[in-house]
């Protein structure tokens, strides 16, 4: 199993995932997509950090939790969200 399994991910990430693939609804992540996340607990934080012209030449998305923090890219964490929400919804 590899990184771009969402099962590869602790299983608070992976329901995570599934969350955020829910609300984009088939659409592209957006940092708003962020704020349509439904989850029964809010024991995360999920945030966009944008880039700027000095330091960072693109954004990225980090996930904060009890257990970690964990840094994704736009289109990797996009793959994995859609990958976890056809998971729970029992679609390949």
């Amino acid at each position: 199993m590899d990184d771009t399994d969402p099962k590869y991910w602790p299983t608070q990430l992976q329901e995570i995932f599934s969350a955020v693939g829910r609300a984009m609804d088939e659409k592209r992540l957006t940092p708003e997509t962020l704020n349509l996340v439904q989850m029964p607990n809010d024991q995360f934080t999920i945030s966009h950090v944008a880039r700027n012209d000095f330091s960072r030449k693109t954004g990225y998305y980090q996930i904060s939790t009890y257990g970690g923090r964990w840094t994704f890219r736009s289109g990797k964490l996009e793959r994995l969200c859609r990958a976890a929400a056809r998971a729970a919804a029992g679609q390949r």
